[in-house]
């Protein structure tokens, strides 16, 4: 895939690998990602986490000067990175314990 959004992808993760990090993130990080995903509507779609987890192509990428960002990717997102914080959207940054954070948003 390249370069996404200014960000130069290192690696895409395998299915295992990526269903790897994905156990790694807590429930509560998911949530917290997904209520960017929608924006204006309290709460979150446990739809969005079904399609997310069983969808997404997971990749793992890097930012010059910042830690490494785990990527969303589902068919159907025109850019490709549908956790994106420069179109309000999110990407998640894997911290020393493999655990992830929400950043972003409007």
């Amino acid at each position: 895939m390249g370069k996404v959004k200014g960000m130069h992808q290192t690696s895409v993760l395998g299915e295992e690998e990526g269903e790897r990090w994905l156990a790694k993130l807590k429930v509560a990080d998911l949530k917290s990602i997904l209520r960017f995903l929608d924006l204006g509507v309290g709460g979150t779609k446990p739809v969005l986490v079904s399609r997310l987890l069983e969808e997404a192509t997971v990749s793992l990428v890097e930012v010059e000067g910042e830690e490494p960002r785990l990527c969303f990717f589902l068919e159907g997102d025109p850019d490709g990175a549908l956790f994106d914080p420069s179109t309000g959207s999110v990407s998640i940054i894997i911290d020393e314990r493999g655990g992830g954070k929400a950043s972003g948003g409007k």
